[in-house]
């Protein structure tokens, strides 16, 4: 086997990751153990920030294993959008239930036993279409997959490269066809060599003209993504300082449940600021917790799961934190205050604040300022 990249760049690229979450450590673990097959961190997180900038509404993931793939476009996609994960093993997909409700995620899967390529094959108008050339081959596959992507919808194809094999000098049938370096997608269909219409990277495989796709090892895609995002490409309202720290994969209703299981934890939250009050020992918001979109936005048509308090050492204008305007935060996980609410008693997760960002009321997708520190940013 030829190492695609040279160790060295491979072991920057693994220092660039933020902390892996535990179900994700524990699944790895299990792997080894098993010896399935699963998306390593890199790749994980290459299809996280693919399914954010993407923002599908549906994912589908046939022959996922353990189900880490499935995990990885879950923890990025939102709360009304669904991935399909597809194993003919009844024993991962339940070990891939169990990871999903443990990182708060399950409501976000639609986990499936039996033939992976017929149960994918029946999905209409998929966003998001993870393929392995390892497990799916023929271009008869990628051609009956073609037809169930929705306009615009993204194929992600792993294991292109096959560990190296392509380049190592003698033919194989995975690796016949492979000298070439596009592959043509017409409407309807796939036109291409019989290996080599596979793609490491991602192919854009609906539209009205024909395509090119450029054979691109995964790790070097995973480079320019970050490379991408680094350079301004996606609009953030929270710094990727703090967005690094914060644990989506964690839920606040779970988090609600038993906030001292999570003191010292960071999470992403958003919701409708109730009160606002400013005491000698600091600032103190309450906050009706509202889902998040794609943008962090806070979205009050989709419920809430409970309320909490959000503490900055900082003044915090009543005039600016009105009741009803809506905040995104990054913050620390510090206890839970016991309060009266409408005659019953109620208990707050609270919260340090890290960093919050105060959303325009008048324009759901206004620019916000600019803001790299700690603390407080305003979209005025």
């Amino acid at each position: 086997m030829i190492p695609i990249i040279d160790p060295r760049i491979g072991a920057y690229l693994d220092g660039l990751l933020p902390e892996t979450d535990p179900v994700a450590t524990a699944m790895e673990q299990l792997a080894r153990e098993r010896s399935i097959p699963i998306v390593d961190r890199q790749t994980g997180r290459l299809l996280y920030l693919l399914a954010r900038i993407k923002q599908p509404q549906l994912v589908v993931v046939p022959g996922d294993g353990l189900g880490c793939a499935s995990w990885w476009f879950a923890r990025a996609i939102s709360i009304s959008s669904r991935v399909v994960m597809i194993d003919p093993d009844r024993d991962n997909v339940e070990h891939a239930r169990r990871m999903l409700q443990d990182s708060g995620l399950i409501d976000r899967a639609d986990l499936q036993v039996g033939d992976p390529l017929g149960i994918a094959a029946g999905q209409r108008d998929i966003d998001i279409l993870l393929m392995d050339c390892d497990v799916f081959d023929g271009a008869d596959v990628l051609e009956r997959m073609t037809r169930c992507l929705a306009k615009n919808a993204l194929l992600i194809a792993v294991n292109a490269l096959r560990r190296g094999a392509v380049a190592e000098g003698h033919e194989t049938p995975e690796t016949a066809a492979c000298g070439s370096s596009t592959a043509t997608c017409p409407v309807g269909g796939i036109s291409s060599p019989p290996s080599c219409r596979w793609e490491t990277a991602c192919s854009w495989a609906t539209g009205s003209v024909e395509r090119k796709v450029r054979i691109m090892p995964i790790r070097l895609l995973f480079v320019l993504v970050i490379a991408c995002t680094l350079a301004g490409c996606t609009r953030q309202v929270i710094s990727r300082e703090s967005l690094l720290l914060a644990e989506r994969s964690l839920s606040f209703a779970v988090v609600r449940e038993n906030p001292h299981a999570y003191v010292g934890r960071h999470l992403l939250l958003g919701g409708a600021v109730a009160e606002t009050a400013n005491r000698p020992e600091g600032a103190e918001l309450e906050v009706v917790q509202f889902p998040l979109d794609s943008d962090d936005r806070p979205q009050e048509k989709r419920g809430s799961e409970g309320r909490f308090l959000a503490r900055s050492s900082e003044f915090l204008d009543p005039l600016i934190f009105s009741r009803g305007r809506l905040v995104t935060l990054v913050g620390t996980v510090t206890g839970v205050t016991e309060r009266r609410l409408d005659g019953t008693s109620y208990r707050y997760p609270v919260i340090a604040i890290r960093e919050m960002y105060v959303w325009r009321p008048e324009d759901p997708y206004a620019q916000p300022a600019v803001h790299f520190g700690i603390g407080v940013g305003v979209g005025f």
